[in-house]
């Protein structure tokens, strides 16, 4: 006897390594420009411009119309443009550096600078070279740039790969226990006479001086130093433009003081700088011992959402009774909220994918802060802060609402996948372009004759 059994089985066709797997691409937003002179790196606010040929101190920044740059007079014969560097003599022995050092060791140093770390909110860059023409000593210096932060971080490793100590101390030809210092040398607008020099102590005093001549202060002020400061003045620029440098975590207690000076002045046929240096104490490296000094940075306009983003309320304090600060500006805007309108294309709550979005707070060491999930649709969320944010679709591919369409990816703006960074500065709206596809149905009948 034969008895027939018929199994009817629907299967869908679907690629079960496409729905599994779903390529993240995340959009450039550094924009970097690598030439045989300069290192140029371009975040949502500025553009710093690096110098190879110089140890890769900063040569000038750029935002929006505005180009800042300075002509630094260092000797007689040595004109580098530059708006922030460092003076690093050799480390010796004794700590005193040779009868001619001034510079120092980065000023007409050619160097290469590598990608240590680069992704959609964080670019690092090193330069490595020589201190020394004596001794295996070397610096590292790195930059740390953020895309949706106005400043930037740099640090210094002192390396030293000898048998014996080293050191840099300047004691018996300055007269004070220093070592490097770093400067910031200005001339806004090309006038260095007006500009505003600027340090702020752990104490909380607040300096500005305005021109070399200001009365009241000395050249060289001793002390734990929370911050110095290049400011223009109310006549340079429309917008105040700044370069402020504040030193980071143990750094701060390694400060000995400030010094001011006019550089050029008084002499014939070279420029004229305002400079602000920031000394740091005299230091001992002993054998592979490895000493680190770390600072962040801001170089653009004067606004007062960025120093209150750098802790810096004092100095805003100080700068409002000079000159009218703005609160934001066009393409940087400092607000109580944000708005983040999330929409859908196309708009059929039918073809929405049948998954969860989740938005997350893009953290200045990478980390991820979780702000809100839900089943994709159109939402507007408020965000308390502005910046980088980043949005998951999961799952990457799947099934629209309707259970008839398998949406295969997902674009926003000129990202692809299902991870995407969206920069959060304003009112910001955003469209979820959904790609889809029919699905087919296959119905097989299956027919098993057994002899019973």
């Amino acid at each position: 006897m034969y008895e027939l059994k018929m199994l009817s089985i629907i299967i869908l066709l679907l690629l079960l390594m496409s729905i599994l797997y779903s390529p993240i691409v995340s959009a450039e937003l550094f924009k970097q420009e690598n030439t045989f002179t300069e290192y140029i790196v371009e975040n949502y606010l500025t553009k710093i411009i690096l110098d190879k040929s110089n140890g890769g101190i900063v040569k000038s920044y750029i935002y929006g119309n505005y180009k800042v740059s300075n002509l630094r007079y260092l000797a007689p014969g040595t004109i580098a443009p530059s708006i922030l560097y460092e003076i690093i003599p050799p480390l010796t022995s004794t700590g005193t550096p040779p009868p001619v050092w001034w510079p120092g060791e980065v000023f007409g140093k050619k160097i290469v600078f590598n990608v240590v770390e680069e992704n959609y909110y964080r670019l690092k860059i090193n330069a490595s070279f020589k201190i020394s023409s004596v001794y295996e000593v070397e610096l590292n210096k790195i930059y740390t740039f953020y895309y949706d932060r106005p400043y930037f971080d740099i640090e210094y490793r002192f390396i030293n790969r000898e048998d014996k100590t080293l050191k840099i101390d300047l004691s018996s030809i300055w007269n004070r226990r220093t070592s490097f210092s770093i400067e910031i040398a200005t001339s806004f607008a090309g006038d260095a006479d007006d500009d505003y020099q600027i340090y702020g102590t752990t104490e909380g005093k607040t300096v500005i001086r305005q021109g070399y001549s200001s009365p009241g202060e000395a050249d060289i002020v001793e002390g734990k130093i929370a911050y110095i400061a290049m400011a223009s003045s109310h006549n340079d620029y429309r917008i105040p433009q700044a370069i402020i440098v504040i030193p980071l975590e143990d750094t701060i207690n390694e400060t000995l003081g400030v010094w001011f000076e006019q550089a050029g002045l008084g002499l014939e046929g070279v420029p004229v700088s305002s400079v602000v240096r920031l000394e740091i104490k005299a230091f001992s490296l002993g054998s592979n011992d490895v000493k680190t000094y770390k600072f962040r940075v801001y170089m653009g306009p004067l606004i007062k959402f960025v120093l209150q983003e750098l802790n810096l309320a004092p100095l805003l304090a100080e700068l409002t009774k000079r000159y009218n600060i703005p609160d934001s500006l066009p393409n940087y805007t400092f607000k109580t909220e944000y708005k983040l309108s999330i929409n859908i294309n196309p708009d059929n709550k039918n073809l929405y994918p049948n998954a969860t979005l989740t938005i997350y707070r893009v953290m200045e060491d990478g980390s991820f802060s979780k702000i809100d999930s839900f089943p994709v649709e159109p939402r507007t969320l408020t965000l308390s802060q502005p910046g980088i944010y980043k949005i998951v679709i999961a799952p990457g591919r799947g099934m629209t609402r309707d259970g008839k369409h398998l949406y295969t990816n997902i674009t926003i703006g000129n990202q692809t996948g299902s991870e995407f960074c969206i920069p959060v500065y304003d009112d910001t709206s955003i469209t979820l372009n959904v790609n889809f596809e029919l699905v087919v149905w296959l119905h097989i009948t299956f027919i098993d004759e057994n002899d019973q």
